[in-house]
C-alpha cells in the first residue's frame, strides 16, 4: 500500500530520470515489428498493434500509449523502442500520468480494474475494482493535483476514488434529466480544468460536460458536436479559432498522427473547450460567456459554438509538449 506521502508534498513534483531507459529494459518485448501504417507519424512506435490512447509527460518527454494488445508501453521521445511494458489481461481503454509524480500511472481496463502503477518497480502498486452492473472502465483520469483519481465507465457513470488508497468516494452519473439522454452513455474522456475543483466530461450522447466535484454539481453542458459510437476526447485549450488555427486544423491527414506547431499551448487556462466530432468538424467552445447580455440564455447550457470543417471522418484532439496531437 502507498502511504500517505508517497507522492510527497502538494507542492513538490517527483520525476524519472531521462537515463530510465538504460535502466529498464525488458527482454520479453525485444522484437520489433513496424507499427500499422494508420499510426505513423513523428514517430513509429515499434511493437504495437493498435493505439487507443496516448499520454504525455511534460518534463522529461515521456510517453505512455495503450493497445488493444493489453498492454501499456512506455516511450521516450529520443528513442524508437518502448522502454518498458506493462502486461493486462484484456483491453486498455484509457492511461493517465500522475500530475505531480510521474513515476506512477493509471490505467483503465476492460476487465473492470483501475490499477495505479509504480514504473520504476515495474508492478502495481494500488488496484480497485468497478462496482454496477457495467464493469467497463472507458476513461481515467487524475483531477485535484492528483489526489483524486476519476473512472468513466461504459454505463455512463463517472467514479471518484481517493488515490492515496484508491479508496471509493463518490460517483456521477452523466446523463440528462430526461429525454432519449436520460439513461447513461458511455463517458469516453474526462478531464480536470486547469486550476478549478471541475471536470470535463465527454460521452456518447454527443454532450460534453462540466461537474464541480465539490458538490458534483452540473456546471454547464456544452451541446452542437456529434458523438455517438467514437472515442471523442474534448480538451481545454487557450486558443480559439482565429485564421492561422483554421489553416492548421484543416490541413489533418485522415491517417496521420500530426502536430500542429503554431498552436502552442504552454500553459492551459481553460478558456475554450475543443474537440473533435463524427461529422467532420472540429468544434470550439468559450467556457465562459457574459450571460447578463443573453438573458434568455440558461447559465448551465452553452449551445454557442464555433466550428471548422476537417478531412478525417472523426479524430482526437490531445494536447501533448505544449503542442495539438490530433489522432
Amino acid at each position: 500500500m502507498l502511504t500517505h506521502n508517497v507522492f510527497g508534498p502538494a507542492n513538490e513534483k517527483h520525476t524519472m530520470s531521462t537515463t530510465l531507459s538504460e535502466e529498464m529494459p525488458d527482454a520479453r518485448f525485444q522484437a520489433k515489428t513496424k507499427a500499422p501504417s494508420s499510426h505513423k507519424g513523428p514517430f513509429e512506435f515499434d511493437g504495437v498493434r493498435i493505439v487507443q490512447e496516448l499520454e504525455g509527460e511534460h518534463e522529461n518527454y515521456f510517453i505512455l500509449s495503450s493497445s488493444m494488445d493489453k498492454t501499456v508501453r512506455l516511450w521516450h521521445i529520443s528513442r524508437h523502442e518502448c522502454l518498458c511494458c506493462f502486461q493486462h489481461i484484456d483491453f486498455v481503454t484509457s492511461i493517465a500520468f500522475h500530475p505531480r509524480d510521474d513515476r506512477y500511472f493509471l490505467s483503465g481496463s476492460l476487465d473492470g480494474k483501475l490499477r495505479l502503477w509504480n514504473i520504476p518497480d515495474k508492478k502495481v502498486a494500488l488496484w480497485n475494482e468497478l462496482d454496477g452492473h457495467s464493469k467497463l472502465i472507458t476513461a481515467v483520469s487524475f483531477c485535484q493535483n492528483g489526489r483524486i483519481a476519476v473512472v468513466g465507465s461504459y454505463d455512463g457513470r463517472c467514479v471518484l476514488y481517493l488515490t492515496e488508497q484508491l479508496r471509493y468516494s463518490t460517483q456521477i452519473h452523466v446523463r440528462s434529466t430526461r429525454g432519449k439522454n436520460a439513461k447513461g452513455r458511455k463517458i469516453t474522456s474526462v478531464e480536470p480544468m486547469p486550476g478549478e475543483d471541475k471536470i470535463l466530461v465527454t460521452s456518447n450522447d454527443s454532450r460534453i460536460r462540466l461537474y464541480d466535484i465539490r458538490d458534483l454539481s452540473l456546471s454547464c453542458k456544452y451541446k452542437g458536436y456529434v458523438n455517438t459510437s467514437s472515442q471523442i476526447k474534448a480538451s481545454f485549450s487557450t486558443r480559439g479559432t482565429g485564421h492561422d488555427n483554421h489553416e492548421r486544423y484543416t490541413s489533418l491527414s485522415p491517417n496521420d498522427i500530426m502536430i500542429a506547431n503554431t498552436l502552442s499551448c504552454d500553459s492551459h487556462d481553460g478558456k475554450y473547450i475543443i474537440s473533435g466530432s463524427e461529422n467532420q468538424l472540429i468544434y470550439i467552445w468559450r467556457t465562459s460567456h457574459d450571460v447578463s447580455k443573453l438573458t434568455s440564455v440558461r447559465r448551465d447550457r452553452n449551445d454557442f459554438w464555433e466550428s471548422i470543417k476537417g478531412e478525417c471522418a472523426s479524430f482526437n484532439i490531445k494536447t501533448q509538449f505544449g503542442k495539438f496531437i490530433f489522432i
